[in-house]
């Protein structure tokens, strides 16, 4: 069981911190209640042994698909906090590419993510995770290109005076349409690393066709499929970034980080890395008429310094030029 006291909020405030005392410990988690003039809320409580120790309950994602020699992150995850000095996770890989040996998950923490970096020829095997006798598995396929190839093709974050022009592009230079029901665009803060703006997709994109996210002020050909983001709605870094995530299999279709490097981006508890091999030293301001874009159009080699320039002739909806 446990002990539990009442608890006074203070004139002014609007909370209180409740103090508890483990009393006998329990896998089955104890109902606490708060009562105030006949409203409640209640909370679970799991009492933990001092000598119980945690066990490992999943890794994630189970299965997902890799461009060769991209990396890619995933996460060991515990039933309870792992006690004082934290637990280690030991990490397998039966096929091309690299993990760590193994991941630690810090004390009181019940997480951690680690980066696996695919192999340079495409083939398929298993990652591993092991805590004592406690195992779990994840199917990994290296792919040759990413299915679809749609890419951030192009970004103005920054112009001269307001920004009113800003814009991201979106381009499947594949020969089949890319189906964008499971995918969205999450802008990054890099200052703290987590999204502050989510773009939903839907429908599908076309072989050879752009998608652009803009202000209203932005001119987009009418052929181009456009969605309406805030103006001064995409921040100048440094750093800052983008990613297209896939939401059913919460792995990074495209990224970019840019002005820096953002390489543990925290969206919905799982962590990114939003830097392709090295990062771009291309950069947006707010004194030219710049955009940042992959030259020649399309390009990804997963290596942000060789893919991305700068343009002074921004093309939203239309292919790249120096």
């Amino acid at each position: 069981g446990l002990s539990v006291s009442d608890v006074t909020i203070p004139t002014g405030a609007t909370s209180a911190p409740v103090p508890v005392t483990g009393v006998t410990a329990s896998p089955t988690p104890i109902t606490i209640t708060a009562s105030l003039d006949g409203v409640m809320q209640t909370a679970d409580v799991r009492v933990i042994g001092a000598a119980e120790a945690p066990r490992l309950v999943d890794l994630s994602p189970a299965s997902a698909t890799i461009s060769v020699s991209a990396t890619e992150s995933f996460r060991v995850s515990l039933d309870i906090p792992a006690p004082t000095g934290g637990v280690t996770v030991l990490l397998s890989l039966d096929m091309g590419g690299s993990v760590p040996a193994s991941v630690d998950i810090p004390a009181d923490a019940i997480s951690a993510s680690f980066m696996l970096t695919a192999g340079a020829t495409a083939t398929s095997g298993t990652l591993s995770a092991t805590l004592n006798t406690d195992m779990f598995s994840s199917a990994i396929t290296i792919s040759d290109a990413p299915t679809g190839h749609l890419v951030i093709n192009e970004v103005d974050y920054d112009q001269p005076g307001a920004d009113m022009g800003e814009f991201l592009e979106l381009y499947n230079g594949d020969s089949s349409p890319v189906d964008l029901t499971t995918l969205s665009v999450v802008f990054v803060n890099g200052s703290s690393s987590v999204d502050y703006r989510t773009v939903d997709l839907t429908g599908s994109l076309g072989a050879g066709e752009y998608l652009v996210l803009a202000n209203t002020g932005v001119s987009v050909p009418a052929s181009v499929t456009r969605i309406d983001i805030p103006s001064n709605g995409i921040q100048n870094g440094a750093p800052d970034g983008v990613m297209i995530l896939d939401t059913s299999t919460n792995t990074i279709v495209d990224a970019l980080s840019y002005e820096g490097s953002i390489t543990a981006a925290t969206v919905s508890g799982m962590t990114f890395n939003l830097v392709e091999g090295t990062p771009t030293t291309a950069e947006d301001n707010n004194t030219d008429v710049l955009s940042l874009v992959r030259m020649p159009n399309g390009t990804d080699t997963d290596d942000a310094n060789s893919d991305w320039t700068t343009s002074s002739t921004p093309t939203p909806g239309a292919a790249n030029t120096p």
